[in-house]
């Protein structure tokens, strides 16, 4: 099974809630609530008042105070265009949830319409044989990676917009493909979940995305957005362009098992950094530079493009592969491509009693290489 993903993670128990009426201070949670007890799977019952509606149109969020951060039907995961909130939800439909403070298994309204995801092996026999195999097995359901991205006071992209002061949609962190926005980090430390389209994003925030691994790349290529560890990154004796993002398993016979990052010299010693690790399915929350590293930890690393040729056979690692896709954008070629079309536009204007666009467009896309 993949490495690296969310983690199999139950539903809380009622206890576990805000009493429906308790006061809270609205979604926003203190530092040491982790994801775990935030993230769950349900499943659509029978007679739900769900099935046959979209989840806009049933309120979903409003109503249960949880946004669905995947879908899954027949075994397979379900999705249009990273729209989940246009789907019709049927009765069976397994839900991954991101739930906020008044979620609660004792509500009428939850009772009726949801029940957990039971996963363990007797259960999952006995539904396989009820639904012909189409029951997703729980490494189908926990293929999704935590993401953190820093919000930068200005994007590198000379004249791109800032995204401080932005929505959540005006910003176009929804719906992107293969991610699901669930919660934001403010710089004071409190964390929003189950965040709406009207959150409004402040300098240094990090906002944190479920998603597939090679949406890493996605991210990288939004002007305004950073990886919490790029002052590490940033470190490397590698030229920004030729940076790629790797994923590593660290090996049982590792000699950084047991040591801190820090105390490893990891960047120094591998000239590569850790931008995050992911242990037994979950996303270690905790500074990068202070995490013990264990056997089995998943390293996301932001490092050269020889990465994985040097290291690929190393005892310290179990699997070292390059995610697709993950060069950084050449924001420098974007200033090139611009002139070099403005440039086109001008000459055809000019001289075009004598030639056609094809001259121009053949000199712009010299230029551009």
């Amino acid at each position: 099974s993949p490495p690296g993903p969310i983690g199999s993670l139950g539903p809380r128990s009622p206890s576990a809630m805000s009493a429906p009426g308790e006061p809270t201070t609205g979604r926003r949670l203190a530092r040491a609530h982790t994801f775990d007890e935030r993230i769950i799977k349900v499943v659509v019952r029978s007679g739900s008042s769900l099935e046959g509606q979209t989840a806009k149109e049933a309120n979903f969020r409003r109503r249960y105070d949880a946004a669905i951060i995947s879908l899954f039907r027949a075994g397979k995961k379900t999705t249009i265009h990273g729209n989940l909130g246009r789907i019709v939800l049927q009765v069976g439909d397994v839900l991954l949830l991101v739930t906020g403070n008044a979620f609660d298994w004792t509500d009428n309204n939850t009772k009726a319409d949801l029940k957990p995801y039971v996963a363990d092996s007797v259960a999952m026999h006995e539904a396989e044989d009820a639904l012909d195999d189409s029951v997703p097995t729980v490494s189908d359901i926990e293929r999704e990676f935590l993401i953190a991205m820093r919000v930068s006071e200005a994007p590198k992209l000379l004249g791109a917009r800032s995204l401080v002061g932005q929505t959540i949609e005006a910003a176009g962190l929804r719906g992107l493909p293969g991610l699901f926005l669930i919660a934001i980090e403010h710089f004071d430390g409190t964390i929003e979940h189950v965040v709406g389209p009207d959150a409004v994003l402040r300098a240094n925030d990090v906002v944190w995305f479920a998603g597939e691994r090679g949406a890493v790349a996605t991210l990288r290529r939004i002007p305004g957005l950073e990886s919490p560890e790029e002052d590490q990154a940033g470190k490397l004796k590698v030229r920004p362009v030729h940076r790629r993002l790797v994923e590593a398993v660290l090996s049982l016979r590792s000699h950084l098992v047991g040591k801190t990052v820090r105390e490893a010299r990891f960047r120094t010693l591998y000239e590569a950094a850790i931008i995050a690790v992911h242990r037994q399915g979950r996303r270690v929350l905790s500074k990068i530079g202070d995490i013990e590293l264990r056997a089995g930890d998943v390293l996301i690393l932001d490092t050269g493009p020889n990465f994985v040729q040097k290291y690929r056979d190393d005892k310290n690692f179990l699997l070292v592969t390059e995610i697709d896709d993950s060069a950084p954008p050449r924001f420098d070629k974007f200033y090139i491509a611009v002139t070099a079309t403005v440039l086109m536009i001008v000459i055809f204007l000019v001289a075009s009693d004598y030639m056609t666009l094809f001259q121009p467009a053949v000199l712009a896309a010299r230029t551009m290489i």
